[in-house]
């Protein structure tokens, strides 16, 4: 439980605190031997709260493939009954809402009818004729922000022993498509990954 908490604490100091140019961040235990992980093991997420935005069973299937393959390639094997280490995912995602008006000058012209033609319009300005500020439109645009965590801990211990973390703020409507967002982030967690 002491790890979930300390896992969601992170996640959300790392969205409030992280610098927008700094999306990848990485952690490691100092001193620990990385030689010694032979095995992994996947360990579901305790928090589903993102699931309200996300087609939580589709994420799990694209992260899971992806970061099997990104695991592997570091030639660790699959071990559900002993392994050496676990993987877990944590997700922070909340919907954020922000506004823009901006402010604009107007010229309005003073209108003369001519009383021999009704139709017939002309517009002159005067001297006192001065621009009216108006607001311009309001518009609203909607973000999604939030961090992925994936932590590597150490069956024996419980440990945290690497964190890898990817914090975001994207606009709703131009988000790419689930498989296409893990496909490009999970091979950059995992860029630093201490095992070799």
């Amino acid at each position: 439980m002491r790890l979930i908490l300390t896992a969601i604490l992170m996640a959300l100091f790392y969205v409030a605190c992280s610098p927008g140019t700094k999306m990848f961040a990485t952690e490691t235990e100092a001193g620990t031997d990385f030689s010694k992980y032979k095995t992994y093991a996947l360990l579901p997420t305790d928090d589903t709260s993102y699931a309200k935005m996300v087609n939580k069973q589709l994420f799990e299937q694209y992260l899971a493939q992806a970061g099997i393959y990104q695991i592997e390639k570091k030639r660790l094997v699959k071990d559900s009954i002993h392994p050496d280490c676990y993987f877990k995912y944590t997700m922070v995602m909340n919907r954020k809402y922000e506004t823009n008006q901006q402010s604009q000058l107007v010229y309005k012209p003073e209108v003369y009818t001519p009383a021999f033609d009704n139709n017939a319009r002309i517009y002159y300005f005067s001297s006192d004729n001065r621009p009216v500020i108006y607001k311009g439109k309001m518009e609203v645009s909607t973000f999604r922000e939030g961090a992925l965590i994936i932590d590597m801990i150490d069956a024996a211990t419980k440990n945290v022993v690497w964190r890898t973390s990817y914090t975001y703020k994207h606009d709703e409507a131009a988000l790419p498509t689930l498989k296409t967002a893990v496909d490009i982030i999970v091979p950059a967690l995992f860029k630093k990954f201490p095992v070799k």
